[in-house]
């Protein structure tokens, strides 16, 4: 499982997500000839919003 793929911020220290040991689920999102796997936590939690673009807000739209 690659450090990117953990969550969908950046991770610095991948002991702040994760301990030695722990059961994870993840998604496999490739398989290579190989038999190597491209595992993803991060596709399996939900995206974060989207920031907001502007300074529109309920308040003061109109």
């Amino acid at each position: 499982l690659h450090i990117s793929q953990i969550a969908h911020e950046r991770v610095n220290t991948i002991g702040d997500y994760l301990k030695e040991g722990q059961v994870v689920k993840v998604k496999i999102l490739e398989a290579d000839e190989k038999g190597r796997l491209r595992l993803s936590m991060k596709a399996l939690l939900e995206a974060p919003a989207a920031a907001t673009v502007g300074s529109e807000t309920p308040e003061n739209a109109g």
